[in-house]
This record gives structure tokens, C-alpha cells and sequence, in this order.
């Protein structure tokens, strides 16, 4: 709504919240995934040329991205985003459907 991202909850491997978690992602990646309603998938973002110029990629040493939006009918308000820093092909095509499946479902923010 402020047309600024946010992040409203993250959360780590351990399941401990992330603190300064809006330093910790890829805004680039998720305003690309908001802005244009299409979702993200790379099994290495060091070695996809897409992310060649992207800073943040490459300053959180980011692996595996997964990023699907969050829309209100057609209109995207929001993301799920998960990286892996760590491990290669951290997710699957398995997980990127699972994630959209999950937000396929149609919410009415007039609810």
C-alpha cells in the first residue's frame, strides 16, 4: 500500500527471526516479481547471467532464489520470497509449484 517494500516476516533456516531483514534479501528480486507478476526461480543467481549486474545478489552471496507474487486478482501486492546463500539447487521445480499452488489462491482484500 506505501508502494515502498516491506518486509513483514522472515525467518532463517533455524526458524529464528531475521533481524534487519530488509537488508537481508533481494529487493531487486522481489520488486522484479511484484512489478511484473511473474515469479523468480534460479538454482545459482552467482552464475545466472539475468543476475550478472545485480548487486545485492552478489553482496549476500545469494544461491538458490525462489520468488512467486502474491496477487489480488491480477493485481500483484506482495511476494513470498526464499534464498538459499548457501547450497546450489536448493530448490526444485517441485518447491516453485508448491509456492504457487499456495498462492493461487485468490484473495479479496475487500474481505
Amino acid at each position: 500500500g506505501t508502494g515502498k517494500l516491506q518486509v513483514e516476516v522472515a525467518r532463517n533456516i533455524d526458524r529464528e527471526t531475521i533481524r534487519k531483514s530488509k537488508l537481508k534479501i533481494s529487493h531487486s528480486i522481489a520488486e522484479e516479481v511484484i512489478e511484473t507478476g511473474a515469479p523468480v526461480f534460479t538454482y545459482d543467481a552467482q552464475d545466472d547471467e539475468r543476475y550478472r549486474d545485480y548487486v545485492s545478489i552478489h553482496a549476500l552471496k545469494l544461491r538458490s532464489i525462489v520468488c512467486i507474487p502474491l496477487k489480488d486478482r491480477e493485481t500483484a501486492f506482495g511476494a513470498i520470497y526464499l534464498d538459499n546463500r548457501l547450497q546450489r539447487r536448493a530448490f526444485g521445480q517441485e518447491d516453485l509449484r508448491m509456492l504457487e499452488a499456495l498462492a493461487d489462491n485468490e484473495i479479496d482484500l475487500a474481505s
